[in-house]
């Protein structure tokens, strides 16, 4: 993971961004429904704010449960492997970092999970986090 040269240390820890980018992308991988999957990793300025984000065009996620999608062990189709922890603890480390973490998504569409991290330095305005 690179991020942009002159960011000061201290202000996240790198195992734990890659620890949020990694469970976002797998489940990318695991909610997949078309072919060819489409993933994108964005690095963002909205105002004073830096998001980051992953969006995909999978199955995206019902209205219903969006509510829900950070609790602990909430899964969106209990067929897919996985536990149900994976977004948990993505909202968890993005807290502790003293970030935020959201997503947007249309059923059947796919899902744009995003998150902000104090510190990190965009350099160009490209979209924002709703």
């Amino acid at each position: 993971m690179e991020l942009t040269p002159g960011i000061p240390a201290g202000y996240y820890d790198l195992l734990q961004l890659e620890r949020v980018l990694v469970n976002l992308l797998e489940n990318s991988l695991r909610y997949a429904k078309h072919t060819p999957l489409v993933v994108t990793i964005r690095l963002e300025k909205c105002g004073s704010q830096q998001v980051i984000s992953v969006s995909d065009n999978g199955v995206g996620v019902p209205p219903e449960k969006l509510p829900h999608i950070f609790e602990r062990f909430v899964k969106l189709n209990s067929f897919v492997h996985g536990t149900g922890l994976g977004l948990s603890i993505c909202q968890s480390i993005v807290e502790q970092l003293g970030g935020r973490i959201d997503v947007d998504s249309e059923k059947g569409k796919g899902s744009r999970f995003w998150f902000t991290i104090p510190g990190v330095i965009v350099t160009e305005e490209v979209g924002c986090a709703r």
